[in-house]
């Protein structure tokens, strides 16, 4: 719904699953945090960056919980908190986060967005010699039919 601009109605979905998955005993994990992250991108895009940090911020923590620190959805989680506290102009903690997302443990079929999400938040934090390196790190990880799609995202 939200690909498609009807953020009203999506966030009315995300909030009733995020209340109804609250409400079972035992459901604190993984698909709790997926609703979170859900519901902090769309709150991203509404430009309401101090609440998609709460929401990311907690999203993390259920991943942690339920997955490890190591996992590769860690590392998905630390990349958007990366993006977040860019948003909100917190350089150092965007630079954390998005080394924690470079340091975890993600299967060679994602590493190349995860390089490309990375890449492009140091660009914005003008590092611009680590976007670089991160940059060619996606675009060497891509696997070779979608190399296409790398070298559009990036604008090249």
């Amino acid at each position: 719904l939200h690909a498609q601009g009807r953020n009203d109605e999506a966030e009315q979905y995300l909030s009733r699953a995020l209340a109804l998955l609250e409400g079972m005993p035992g459901q604190g994990g993984a698909e709790m945090a997926t609703t979170l992250g859900n519901l902090a991108e769309l709150r991203k895009t509404q430009g309401r960056f101090d609440e998609a940090m709460q929401l990311q911020s907690r999203a993390a923590e259920l991943r942690d919980a339920a997955l490890g620190e190591g996992h590769y959805a860690a590392g998905l989680s630390s990349a958007a908190l990366g993006e977040l506290a860019i948003l909100r102009g917190q350089p150092d903690e965007a630079r954390r986060h998005l080394a924690d997302a470079m340091a975890a443990e993600i299967p060679t079929q994602l590493r190349s967005t995860l390089a490309l999400h990375v890449g492009r938040a140091q660009r914005d934090l003008g590092d611009y010699k680590a976007a670089a390196s991160t940059l060619l790190q996606a675009i060497e990880s891509v696997d070779p039919k979608h190399e296409s799609t790398i070298v559009e995202q990036l604008g090249l």
